[in-house]
């Protein structure tokens, strides 16, 4: 059988095709476990099952409530055990992974039906979670935060840079967000002298999803 010389260079640009599509199979592999665990803790929430979601924190874990209070893994459990809510549906959507090493965040929507003294009430929450593996192969959960998005049709009720509780940015999806920008605006301007002075770009914009001026 002849002698076949592989060249070096050959080597080297085999390496530079296979290593992109390792990274890529990586980041499927986190993206697909921390989705999973993403859903084990919504149904862990919906059921008042505070101990599965203590399975899924840090002893580290830190996060704060709806009200700023911060909030331990402790205090989170205790707050899905003597969770008053009735759920009659909840669901994650929009998820987005970015992984770092043994680090990752993902955000995404939280949609519950609760049911209410005149019916249901649809509630959805827009979430950031970091997660770090562990010694031992496992995620957990080391920081989080939620922000309460304005209902369907809601106009943020006027609070600047974004409403009930807040924006996150880049989730398709209603509701529809509509952002108010006064970077230029003299914040010390009274109502009635808004009400009468012209409105131009530099004052006053709005960003929608579908149209960007600001």
């Amino acid at each position: 059988m002849p002698h076949i010389v592989r060249s070096p260079w050959l080597w080297l640009a085999s390496l530079l095709f296979v290593l992109p599509a390792v990274g890529v199979l990586a980041q499927d592999a986190v993206s697909k476990e921390l989705m999973r665990l993403e859903d084990l803790w919504a149904a862990a929430s919906v059921k008042k099952d505070g101990a599965a979601v203590g399975k899924l924190l840090s002893d580290q874990f830190l996060s704060f409530d709806r009200e700023g209070k911060l909030m331990d893994k402790a205090a989170v459990i205790t707050g899905v055990n003597e969770d008053k809510e009735q759920y009659l549906s909840s669901s994650n959507s929009n998820y987005k992974v970015q992984s770092f090493g043994d680090t990752a965040v993902i955000v995404g929507v939280w949609t519950a039906v609760v049911k209410t003294a005149t019916g249901s009430e649809t509630r959805r929450h827009a979430w950031t979670d970091t997660w770090m593996k562990q010694a031992d192969g496992q995620w957990l959960c080391i920081a989080s935060h939620s922000t309460r998005l304005a209902p369907t049709g809601s106009r943020g009720g006027g609070v600047p840079g974004g409403v009930a509780g807040g924006v996150i940015g880049g989730l398709p999806g209603p509701p529809r967000v509509v952002v108010t920008c006064f970077a230029h605006a003299p914040y010390r301007q009274s109502l009635r002298q808004r009400e009468r002075s012209p409105v131009n770009a530099l004052n006053m914009c709005s960003l929608r999803r579908e149209e960007t001026g600001c």
